[in-house]
């Protein structure tokens, strides 16, 4: 896990710093922390089930930017809230697993 969270703060430094040709410029509000914690949510800790939550995120993401451009009655704030859907009913299912207990 160190060597993750190593590598993982490393290649954010790197795109951050990169911002104007500064290392002062670093910009951490991309939501990658949300994003990663959603996608081990859903995929249990599991490396299969966790590259399949990666790849249903990815295209979420992705998928937002031309529903915004080619839809009039659509926002890729759809995305943000399907998103949550997802946390919330995995959330919920493994509640409902447990018997409603805590």
């Amino acid at each position: 896990m160190a060597i993750s969270a190593r590598t993982g703060g490393d290649g954010r430094h790197q795109r951050g710093a990169r911002g104007t040709g500064t290392a002062t410029t670093t910009v951490f509000s991309d939501n990658y922390g949300f994003t990663g914690i959603a996608v081990a949510l859903l995929g249990r800790n599991h490396p299969f089930g966790v590259v399949v939550a990666a790849l249903l995120f990815a295209v979420l993401q992705r998928g937002g930017v031309p529903v915004d451009a080619f839809t009039q009655l659509v926002s890729k704030d759809i995305v943000l809230i399907l998103q949550a859907l997802v946390i919330l009913f995995v959330a919920a299912e493994a509640a409902f697993r447990r018997g409603g207990r805590g």
